[in-house]
């Protein structure tokens, strides 16, 4: 599943995707530039009717970036193997087994940090999945599609 991501043009991804990897750049820029993570990823979300999920990415960025095994890698243009990881993983979770997330995660992050960020994955992946930006395919597993309902309120339901 890593390899239907990687190295792909983030311009070839379907919208969740795209926002993800948008959304993961976007935080790790404005924290090193010291200023607020969140403010223009929160409109974002909002837009697509996940900002119920907003603390869920941002505990999940937190970890990324202080618990990684390795320095977090973003791409460019093409998606790089730190995002390709974080969307297969969240591709996985609406129909895979939380212990499995964790499994996965822990080869992303510290172990001690991979429960808490398969559990935030997990959160939004289930967002995702709900706001029809990602679907589950033939294999029973979640696979991206472009959206079917955007809405500008974010009211938690799915």
């Amino acid at each position: 599943m890593l390899y239907s991501y990687i190295d792909r043009p983030v311009i070839a991804l379907e919208r969740g995707p795209q926002l993800l990897v948008w959304a993961m750049r976007r935080w790790v820029r404005d924290a090193a530039d010291g200023g607020d993570p969140c403010r223009e990823i929160a409109a974002a979300f909002h837009a697509h009717r996940l900002a119920s999920v907003l603390p869920h990415f941002q505990l999940a960025m937190t970890l990324l970036t202080t618990a990684m095994r390795e320095p977090l890698l973003l791409g460019d243009e093409s998606v790089a193997e730190h995002e390709a990881l974080v969307l297969a993983l969240i591709r996985t979770l609406p129909c895979g087994s939380l212990v499995q997330a964790g499994d996965i995660a822990g080869q992303i992050v510290h172990a001690g940090a991979a429960p808490a960020l398969a559990d935030a994955l997990r959160q939004l992946a289930l967002r995702l999945f709900a706001r029809d930006l990602l679907c589950a395919d033939q294999a029973g597993r979640a696979s991206a599609r472009p959206p079917g309902r955007e809405g500008a309120n974010d009211t938690g339901n799915a």
